[in-house]
């Protein structure tokens, strides 16, 4: 389950990203730009959607690795709080 909301959260912020560096960061439209600007445009939103994607899917992440964690103990409130007090 996280992993598909982790890819639905990089695409959407992959793509928002591009339409920002175009927007406001590369003076010209994109059909005006060489391949080699545009792979620049690709790989820089790509790796700003990574990061806001790392971001995002941590905290999740954590406490799903917590809880793993405490086999054999049921997912009560205890166990869930111990697991949200290291999130990040």
């Amino acid at each position: 389950m996280s992993v598909c909301v982790s890819c639905y959260v990089f695409t959407g912020a992959f793509e928002n990203t591009v339409q920002a560096l175009y927007k406001y960061v590369i003076p010209k439209p994109k059909s005006e730009c060489s391949k080699t600007e545009q792979l620049g445009v690709s790989f820089l939103a790509g790796y700003i959607a990574g990061v806001f994607c790392a971001v995002v899917s941590h905290p999740a992440d954590n406490l799903v690795s917590k809880m793993n964690a405490q086999k054999g103990v049921p997912v009560s409130g205890e166990a869930r709080g111990s697991a949200c007090t290291h999130v990040y």
